[in-house]
Order: C-alpha cells, then sequence, then structure tokens
C-alpha cells in the first residue's frame, strides 16, 4: 500500500489578537505596568485527514473556516500550536500570486525575480521565459514597468510564472480567480493538465462548479473543524445544507435585534440585510438620480443593485474576480439599472478617470485593510470624486469583541476616533463627520451580538 503523500494528525491553529494596539514608544512607556489583553481565536481545531499520491483534494466552507490557514500550515508558512504535518515531497504553494513582485522593474525582471522566489535556477527561467510570456499574454509589455500594468495584467504574469514550478504537490488557493474570463478558460486547461497528469494538488475556491469538476474528494470546513470528507457532490450538498441553518439563524437575530431601526422603523431587518437594499436607504439621502456612485468592495452585488435602480450610473470594484463575476450575474438582468461598470482591482488603486464620480461608497469592506491602506484607497477616492462629491463609508470600531475572519486577511482591523482622524487627513478630507451606530453581523461573522461602527460621510 502506497505511503500517503501528505498527513495532518490532528493539527490545531490559534491566534492571539490585541484587545488594544501600542504603535509608538510613548504607548509602549505609558502602559508600560498595564497587562496586554490578548483574545484568542481558534483558526483550526483537531484537523486530521490523509491524501494519496495523484489525489485532487478540495476544501470548501465559508470564509473564516480556516481554508487558508489549513494551507499555510501544510506549506509549512505557519506553525501548528499542536498536531502533526508530514509531507512526503516538495510543495509549491499558489497561495498569494505575485508575492515579491517589485512595481519599478520590468516585466522581464520581475518573472526572474519572481520565478528564484519560486526556487527556480536562472538557467530554468531562460528555457521558460518565452513561454511565460506568451501565456501571460504581455509580448507587448515585457521591458515596460511593472507598477504601470493593470491588475489584471499583474496577476497574469504571476499566474503564468508559477506554474513553471516542478513539485510533486500544489497548493491552489482560489488561483482560478485570476484574470478576465479568457485567461481563465486557460487556468483551467492548465489544471486539467495536471489533473491527468497525475499532481497531488490541494485546491481551495468557493467555485463550486469548480470544485465538482476538478476534486476526486472534498474537505468540509466550519469554524475550524473538519465536518466531512467525502465525494465532490455530496460534499457539496453537505455545505449547502450548512449554509441554509446559518443563514436561518441570521434572520431569526436579525429580526429579534432590528439594529436598522434607527434607518428603517417598522420594516423587515431580516429581509434587508439577506437583499442589501437596507445600504441603499443609508446612501439614497447622498445621491441624486443623475449621479455617478463607486462602492469599494463590491461583493456579490447586493448593494449596488439597489443603489443601480436609483442612480444614473454605477461603479463595483473587488479584489477577487469571482466577486466581479457573481456581481455582474446578479445586476445584468435587472432591467431597472441603467448603466453599471464591475472592475478588478488591485487593492489599492481605483482604476477610474479624475473627477468622474459623485459618491464613493464602502460598507465594512476596510476592516480587511490597515490604516495604511484605507487612507491610500480614500485619496484615490478623493481624486476621482467631481467637486462637492460626497463619500459614505463603515468602519468597525474598537467597541467590538467579534472579528470576521477572512481569505484576505487573518482578523479584522477595529478603528477608534483618532484612527479616523489621521486617514482623513492623510486622504485630504478637510469636511467630513463621524457618528456611531450598530450593524447585526458581517458576511464572515458569527452573529452573536451587535457589532458596533463607525459611519463616516465628507465631502470634496
Amino acid at each position: 500500500m502506497d505511503e500517503p503523500i501528505i498527513k495532518i494528525r490532528a493539527v490545531s491553529k490559534f491566534f492571539k489578537i490585541p484587545h488594544e494596539r501600542r504603535h509608538t514608544l510613548k504607548e509602549h512607556f505609558v502602559n508600560i505596568f498595564r497587562r496586554r489583553e490578548f483574545e484568542k481565536f481558534q483558526a483550526l481545531q483537531n484537523v486530521s485527514f490523509e491524501m494519496k499520491k495523484g489525489e485532487f483534494l478540495g476544501i470548501i466552507g465559508r470564509n473564516g473556516s480556516g481554508k487558508s490557514t489549513l494551507l499555510k500550515v501544510i506549506a509549512g508558512i505557519l506553525k501548528p500550536n499542536a498536531g502533526q504535518v508530514i509531507v512526503n515531497g516538495t510543495i509549491a504553494p499558489f497561495l498569494e500570486l505575485g508575492v515579491g513582485f517589485q512595481g519599478d522593474l520590468s516585466a522581464r525582471d520581475n518573472v526572474y525575480l519572481y520565478g528564484a522566489i519560486l526556487g527556480l535556477s536562472r538557467k530554468e527561467i531562460d528555457s521558460k521565459f518565452a513561454s511565460i510570456i506568451k501565456f501571460a499574454e504581455l509580448e507587448n509589455f515585457v521591458d515596460q514597468k511593472l507598477k504601470n500594468f493593470s491588475s489584471g495584467m499583474q496577476v497574469r504574469l504571476a499566474f503564468s510564472t508559477a506554474i513553471q514550478a516542478e513539485a510533486d504537490i500544489l497548493l491552489l488557493d482560489e488561483v482560478l480567480a485570476v484574470g478576465d474570463l479568457n485567461f481563465q478558460k486557460k487556468c483551467y486547461e492548465v489544471f486539467k493538465d495536471y489533473k491527468i497528469g497525475g499532481k497531488t494538488i490541494i485546491f481551495v475556491s468557493h467555485n463550486l462548479s469548480a470544485i465538482q469538476q476538478f476534486c476526486s474528494s472534498v474537505l468540509v470546513l466550519q469554524d475550524g473543524q473538519l465536518m466531512y470528507r467525502g465525494s465532490a457532490s455530496e460534499a457539496i450538498r453537505h455545505y449547502q445544507q450548512g449554509e441554509g441553518k446559518y443563514q436561518t439563524l441570521w434572520n431569526k437575530l436579525a429580526q429579534q435585534q432590528n439594529s436598522l431601526d434607527y434607518i428603517l422603523p417598522n420594516r423587515n431587518a431580516a429581509q434587508f440585510w439577506r437583499e442589501g437594499e437596507q445600504e441603499a436607504v443609508r446612501l439614497e439621502k447622498l445621491y441624486i438620480p443623475d449621479s455617478t456612485v463607486l462602492e469599494i468592495g463590491v461583493g456579490v452585488g447586493r448593494i449596488l443593485k439597489y443603489v443601480g435602480r436609483r442612480a444614473k450610473k454605477v461603479i463595483g470594484i473587488d479584489v477577487s474576480q469571482e466577486y466581479i463575476n457573481q456581481a455582474k450575474n446578479n445586476l445584468i438582468d435587472d432591467k431597472r439599472i441603467k448603466d453599471f461598470k464591475l472592475i478588478l482591482t488591485d487593492g489599492t488603486t481605483i482604476p477610474v478617470p479624475d473627477n468622474s464620480v459623485d459618491l464613493v461608497y464602502s460598507i465594512n469592506t476596510f476592516l480587511h485593510l490597515n490604516i495604511e491602506d484605507v487612507a491610500k484607497y480614500l485619496k484615490e477616492a478623493r481624486r476621482i470624486l467631481r467637486k462637492n462629491g460626497r463619500i459614505f463609508i463603515i468602519l468597525p470600531n474598537n467597541e467590538s469583541k467579534y472579528y470576521a475572519v477572512t481569505e484576505l486577511q487573518g482578523f479584522t482591523h477595529r478603528f477608534d476616533r483618532q484612527d479616523i482622524i489621521e486617514i482623513m487627513r492623510t486622504a485630504g478630507f478637510e469636511h467630513y463627520t463621524i457618528k456611531k451606530g450598530k450593524l447585526v453581523g458581517y458576511a464572515s461573522l458569527v452573529p452573536e451580538e451587535e457589532m458596533p461602527e463607525y459611519i463616516i460621510s465628507g465631502n470634496v
């Protein structure tokens, strides 16, 4: 009997999340005798499984269920707090495409740099360089600086370089979401070849059709625990049943606590939370029917759909191609939406012309970012806003005890009033207001109680 190529034995991983931040020497000195309090977040709990050579294993679960953490533990990027990880072979982790890219270097130089990070020799890169550039469809941009590339061009270059790495085991985290639809088809062909060639692959994705197509068996994770392992069809059915139970809990909680009363008196909070209309109502006072509105972090487009029924034009940006595709499907059949555009972005820029938008809004998207990156986004927002243009931002404040853990970042960033003042100053906004509100739940958060938030509005 063949020895398993991967053995995961009772693996657990937790993170300590501080209740307060101390950045400066003064903060450390003033609080030198004050004990720092931490909250323990259990990302993985007693996970065990084995993989045979040549197996194509899928992993599915809600945001925050531990999928990406598990891949990082297998790759050796994170060390488990308990349990054992045994890997009998070399690993190529496709976890964060483009890590190590340098914007001031050309595409050519970045191929060699990224290739070296992946363990390729210069001779190997020389022999594969032409095919890398051809696959990425960047023949006319080889010597252009990377900082002038669109986000889609950058991920195509990163993916095309990464697939050259020779390894026994491939760890794939949402890599089929890169690039446009035509490039995604090429990615599918690569993975079909991997499967035919007998590569050992672990594939994390929210794309259940891709899971069904490629995976011989699938793990279902929930709250860091392995809940099920079986065929792709059975695992997907198990996962979807769990999602239905969670949504029932979510709706029940919203009906009980109805934190939207301050916006929507005597309305059904559960319905509005599910559909996204409650946020559109918040925004309705901030724009007029002739306006152009942009959402940072469009997700699947639930809020933008309602905004689009009122505005002249809506634009949604997101770092996930999968979300962009889902948002398109959500908006395209709604005849009440006059004009919409969805754009994949790199996470800190807004690829929209100067002075072209009347309102920029973001609902809890920035909880995935640190203060510096939020300031970069709002500086971009200021650039694209017309005269008298408005912003409307919702952020979790530092009174919340709960964290939304996602694949984008290991924990929610909680903001205080001073953080917001610094962000707005850096972004160049002089006229704005900050108020506190309460919002039930978040898409990645077990909704045990109301989640406090800051509501920021301002204008250019």
